[in-house]
């Protein structure tokens, strides 16, 4: 991730910052709001968010959404795997 040089932003303590949209949308539709945007000089969009409880809290499940989901991924392609392995009879 590249450096945020927006001097409102340097204190990591108070603001969370992420490029990812997944993110965004997933606190979106938990009611969670971004307090600005910016362009990083690779063009990519940073939300920035102040630090609060609810945001915590939200990017607590987002994670646990993630790693949720690749376990879900590992177990079809697991059976996905067994079911076109070939029997012998």
């Amino acid at each position: 991730m590249e450096k945020i040089s927006d001097p409102r932003y340097s204190n990591q303590d108070d603001f969370f910052i992420t490029p990812d949209r997944k993110c965004e949308q997933f606190l979106f539709g938990r009611g969670i709001r971004f307090i600005d945007t910016l362009k990083g000089e690779t063009g990519w969009s940073y939300w920035i968010y102040q630090r609060t409880d609810a945001l915590t809290q939200g990017v607590h499940d987002y994670k646990a959404h993630l790693q949720s989901r690749r376990e879900r991924i590992r177990l079809w392609n697991e059976t996905k795997m067994q079911s076109s392995t070939p029997t012998t009879a």
